[in-house]
């Protein structure tokens, strides 16, 4: 909570602020409060998303949150692991630190499934760019 009221506090709050949103239009605070949960729930698998969400995203086409979300997942729609699920997840022995990033991973994809709202933000962009400020002040990476 205290991460995310040192964002808030650089940014303008005023009417038309991107931040806060405006009527019909979500605020990009959602976007960095996915972003917090991610790096505070998530500690060990973090920094791959945020990585992947800056360096990966474009270069697979990905311009849209939930098609992001669905490159995240390591079950993927046809058997095989999504475009930006890590390779080291996918053959590794039981009990190892990468099999419990991999459980990690499952459960991070999971969970940002299920917190995609019809009425949230969908374009990619602002979890890109505010991706790079949530990593900074949470120091993933």
């Amino acid at each position: 909570m205290n991460t995310y009221r040192l964002i808030q506090a650089t940014q303008h709050v005023g009417s038309r602020s991107r931040f806060l949103g405006s009527d019909g239009q979500p605020g990009e605070y959602q976007t960095v409060l996915t972003l917090l949960a991610v790096a505070a729930g998530y500690p060990m698998v973090a920094d791959r998303l945020l990585v992947a969400l800056e360096n990966d995203a474009g270069s697979n086409g990905i311009s849209r949150w939930s098609d992001f979300v669905a490159a995240l997942d390591p079950q993927g729609a046809h058997g095989s692991p999504g475009a930006l699920v890590p390779t080291d997840f996918a053959a590794t022995s039981p009990g190892s630190i990468a099999r419990a990033d991999a459980a990690s991973w499952a459960n991070l994809h999971q969970g940002l499934q299920a917190s995609i709202v019809p009425d949230g933000l969908a374009d990619l962009e602002p979890f890109q760019r505010w991706g790079a400020v949530v990593a900074r002040f949470s120091f993933t990476l």
